[in-house]
């Protein structure tokens, strides 16, 4: 409902989520949707800081990104984020 009011997709929605770069109008239309500032979004970083998961390495994060990046295909891509997206969902098993 979220994503449909702002004009973006869902996944974009789930990207922007996990601390993904957000074109400001995105933001914009985001923080109106919330209710917020587009500050809000930055309360808490240092400058030049970025949000990332807990217990997850920049390095981690970086690599993980890389591989990512690296698959052409879109559609493959998609489906490691449905995948991604399930396992969190999950949480965490011991």
């Amino acid at each position: 409902m979220l994503a449909q009011a702002c004009g973006i997709r869902h996944a974009r929605l789930a990207a922007i989520e996990t601390g993904s770069d957000v074109p400001a109008s995105d933001l914009f239309c985001l923080a109106r949707m919330l209710g917020v500032s587009p500050d809000y979004f930055f309360e808490g970083l240092d400058q030049g800081q970025r949000p990332r998961a807990a217990g997850v390495s920049d390095k981690e994060a970086d690599s993980f990104l890389a591989f990512y990046w690296a698959i052409r295909d879109e559609r493959v891509r998609q489906s490691i984020q449905a995948l991604v997206r399930a396992a969190a969902d999950e949480g965490p098993t011991i």
